[in-house]
């Protein structure tokens, strides 16, 4: 309970801060609230879109929620910054007319000599006749990187490559007509900015959705901006978050939790082959603390 010391109110339009009464002192009733803790080891849906629900055979997950808020976040992160949803490169080699795909091992590139290496290795280990080299502008680290084919050759901006385009930066995009060397910018070696949890039973009563100036970004639970390379734990305590309504009548028997990258595509976790059985399956390790009220 919270005491509350209202002022008295005058007693008449005309004697403004005029008044015989007593202050009075109400004693508000707080919201009954709880938490929700959403754990995605508990799920009975694989891949990227994982559907939630209660454990030990309880029926209801939660209900006579009147809004919600999202507390904490952890997230056990050991995405590779180059993994199977970045590492194609496709090139087109001018004499030979025909395009050729490299592959780039998956893996934690720290620097960007570790990373150009590693695509220039990739793409001289295809059929193109053609010999990479590369080097920094200005032999700086954090100089533009530019790559030398022996004959005319560039770029083919396909599905991959666009996935590409924030580690690599902008200029990659751009080749309209074989040359001999191409300046692929500074590379960022940032495989995404930010990871989005998106649901949308959580944001179906929502009068105040959020959105983005990014297409097909809708149902955001909460972004987490980071810049981790490496394997590492991620726990983030959100200040002032902010409530979303929700209906109190609606059973939740389930929740849908999908997540995604800063390309608003399926956040990428590596596969783990697991001794239970013979299949592997994404090592999604994260958890969400929500505060409910009803």
């Amino acid at each position: 309970m919270t005491n509350v010391i209202l002022a008295p109110v005058s007693e008449g339009i005309f004697d403004v801060g005029v008044s015989a009464l007593e202050p009075q002192m109400v004693r508000i009733r707080s919201q009954n609230n709880g938490f929700l803790y959403l754990d995605s080891k508990i799920r009975n849906a694989a891949l990227n879109n994982s559907i939630l629900s209660s454990d030990k055979n309880q029926i209801i997950l939660a209900h006579k929620i009147r809004r919600w808020s999202t507390q904490s976040v952890y997230i056990n992160y050991d995405t590779p910054n180059v993994n199977l949803f970045n590492n194609q490169i496709t090139f087109f080699d001018q004499v030979a007319g025909v395009n050729f795909t490299a592959l780039i091992p998956e893996g934690y590139y720290l620097t960007q000599t570790i990373y150009m290496t590693a695509l220039r290795d990739a793409m001289n280990a295809t059929a193109s006749a053609i010999v990479f080299s590369f080097a920094f502008a200005l032999l700086s680290e954090d100089r533009k990187a530019i790559i030398t084919g022996t004959t005319n050759w560039n770029f083919v901006a396909d599905d991959f490559l666009t996935r590409n385009r924030y580690m690599f930066g902008p200029p990659i995009l751009v080749a309209p007509t074989p040359k001999l060397a191409w300046d692929v910018g500074t590379i960022s070696l940032i495989y995404s900015r930010y990871i989005d949890f998106e649901s949308r039973v959580m944001s179906e009563y929502t009068k105040a959705p959020s959105s983005s100036n990014q297409d097909n970004v809708g149902n955001v639970v909460i972004r987490i901006h980071f810049t981790e390379i490496t394997p590492r734990t991620i726990l983030a305590v959100i200040d002032n978050s902010r409530w979303i309504n929700y209906n109190r009548d609606r059973q939740m028997t389930n929740i849908d939790i999908e997540v995604f990258d800063e390309w608003n595509n399926p956040f990428y976790f590596p596969k783990h082959n697991f001794n239970d059985d013979t299949a592997t399956r994404e090592n999604q390790d994260w958890m969400l603390d929500i505060m409910t009220e009803i």
